[in-house]
């Protein structure tokens, strides 16, 4: 019963921001942070499909912490890194129709492993 254990794997998880992207980001405040991580932060919830783009839509706070809503387009491959390619302002309403559609980052169910 005295095992050791001889290794702990550990999955790290990135993802790449088209360059386009980058240099609309630049003048968006705080949105240019929160609005990413956000991404991150769900990213594993997001379903891999070969050679097709997803929409995806999300909230995130802007500078003065009021809640901004935004649609994202993110391709997600297997055996390779997600990329953020691009992003829109959406309303309210907008963001609800995604979650309707079980399309919303914080509301979308988890893809089967």
């Amino acid at each position: 019963m005295d095992a050791t254990q001889k290794y702990t794997e550990v999955k790290e998880f990135e993802f790449e921001i088209e360059e386009d992207l980058l240099y609309k980001l630049y003048d968006w405040g705080f949105l240019q942070y929160s609005i990413p991580a956000e991404v991150f932060y769900n990213m594993d919830k997001i379903p891999e499909k070969n050679a097709f783009s997803q929409k995806f839509a999300g909230v995130a706070p802007d500078d003065d912490g009021n809640p901004v809503y935004f649609e994202a387009i993110i391709l997600r491959q297997e055996e390779e890194a997600p990329v953020l390619v691009d992003l829109t302002l959406i309303d309210t309403d907008e963001y609800l129709d995604y979650i309707l559609k079980n399309k919303s980052l914080s509301h979308c169910l988890p893809k089967n492993n």
